[in-house]
């Protein structure tokens, strides 16, 4: 995929792909951390930055690793990330659809 890119175009190089087979919103995927796994919605996309703007899917669908994080510690999370995550930390859920296959490619 990155061919004869130089180190420092890759993030550029990286995003450009990205903007071309991410569905921009609206598809759910599981926030995986060492801590925790939880599932959110992607709102939309700063593909500069590689990350993507996130709200928790209510109720609080979430998988913790040794330690409990309530609704309200994950909100002050996000509050604290201003709601933007690494997209490789995004695993795109399943959809019947098949209209997020590409974006989980990608991501992958």
């Amino acid at each position: 995929m990155l061919g004869d890119c130089k180190p420092s175009e890759v993030k550029a190089f990286t995003a450009d792909y990205l903007e071309k087979v991410l569905e921009p919103c609206d598809w759910m995927a599981l926030w995986c951390t060492d801590a925790f796994d939880v599932l959110v919605e992607v709102t939309d996309l700063d593909l500069k930055n590689l990350k993507a703007w996130v709200e928790l899917s209510l109720p609080l669908k979430c998988v913790t690793r040794g330690c409990e994080i309530t609704e309200e510690a994950m909100l002050s999370l996000l509050e604290a990330t201003q709601y933007k995550v690494p997209l490789q930390e995004l695993q795109v859920v399943y959809d019947e659809s098949g209209d997020f296959v590409q974006t989980a490619l990608a991501l992958e």
